[in-house]
């Protein structure tokens, strides 16, 4: 990894790397430094994303890594009593999508399951994506997540 520029990378004692991963292709690497999560190409170590997602806890890619996949754990922000809880509950979306042909977040969605159980899986096209949600398996088409082609109950 050749670094371009050394004033881009903190102290690892400062800010402890959470997650990292390589592309499959090998491509990209991207990590979690407590801070930011970052998006790399492999070969120049030219920063292609800093979004400020300190929390990133897993990361995907896609088969033809088209997209990456981070997720964070679920939370809700709010105050503690009933009243002010119910008028100010804000909802953090934890699970973000990250498109190649642009590198920006484009979908946010809201998991609330466990983490090992939110991970997407494409097939080999990227055409179809599926992921597991409580009993039902969510199939959504062409990486729209606002919406659903097939929903499969009970399982």
């Amino acid at each position: 990894l050749i670094r371009q520029n050394e004033s881009n990378f903190r102290n690892p004692k400062a800010t402890p790397c959470r997650v990292f991963q390589f592309s499959n292709s090998g491509q990209y690497f991207c990590y979690c430094d407590s801070v930011r999560t970052v998006l790399v190409e492999s070969t120049t170590g030219k920063e292609i994303l800093n979004v400020e997602l300190p929390r990133t806890q897993q990361i995907l890619f896609s088969p033809k890594d088209r997209l990456m996949a981070t997720f964070e754990p679920y939370a809700v922000y709010g105050g503690t009593h009933l009243t002010t809880l119910i008028a100010q509950k804000h909802v953090i979306l934890n699970a973000h999508f990250i498109s190649e042909s642009f590198f920006h977040l484009f979908s946010l969605i809201s998991i609330f399951e466990c983490r090992n159980s939110w991970k997407i899986q494409w097939t080999d096209d990227e055409v179809y994506s599926i992921r597991l949600c409580g009993s039902e398996i969510l199939v959504h088409k062409y990486n729209a997540f606002g919406e659903l082609e097939v929903i499969i109950t009970q399982i």
